[in-house]
């Protein structure tokens, strides 16, 4: 029997931990918070990563045909964020009360809004250079500004240990394991 990993709240005795398949590009992309919150959580899964020359014949058999999927017991799930709430969802990472859990998701759907905004379908290389560098010295620093209001004087963006969401200033612990690498921009914009 597979014990649940830190943080997880077994709901009997007799837990048995879920098979879990991620598929995904071979590259991080959208999947890359789901590996980190396996990792933080220390959940064993199949990481089973698609060339990008298969995808054409693979993407017709996908739900909506889109990645990431995350096969738990042979059940596909999709979309990242929807993954990533559902494995935290008995653990401390999502927030210890439902008000805390909106602040979570909250922080999260702000950053995601961001992310959605690059250009990563864009195949001219030149033109997503421009782009992606035009958000992040433009756009960015606003997002930063708003993230260091937003946690004004606290130690934590939600609830006050590491076992929960986001603290900007211990970077990989807590902010990477439960979001995208966000948060450590934050972390050398406000420490340094």
């Amino acid at each position: 029997m597979h014990q649940p990993g830190p943080g997880i709240k077994p709901a009997t005795e007799n837990y048995t931990m879920p098979s879990y398949k991620l598929i995904y590009f071979n590259m991080r992309g959208r999947a890359e918070i789901i590996r980190y919150i396996f990792a933080y959580l220390d959940i064993k899964y199949e990481d089973h990563r698609i060339e990008q020359a298969d995808w054409p014949k693979i993407k017709p058999t996908l739900p909506f045909g889109k990645i990431p999927i995350l096969e738990v017991d042979g059940l596909n799930l999709h979309q990242s964020l929807a993954i990533a709430r559902y494995l935290t969802k008995n653990t401390d990472l999502a927030g210890k009360t439902e008000l805390e859990q909106c602040q979570v998701d909250a922080i999260v759907d702000t950053l995601d809004d961001f992310m959605s905004r690059f250009p990563w379908a864009e195949k001219k290389q030149d033109i997503r250079e421009q782009m992606f560098n035009e958000l992040l010295t433009y756009d960015a620093p606003h997002l930063l500004q708003d993230l260091d209001t937003y946690l004004g004087e606290k130690e934590w963006f939600i609830g006050n240990s590491e076992q929960q969401m986001f603290h900007p200033r211990h970077g990989a612990a807590s902010a990477a394991a439960c979001h995208q690498k966000w948060l450590r921009v934050s972390v050398l914009t406000r420490v340094s």
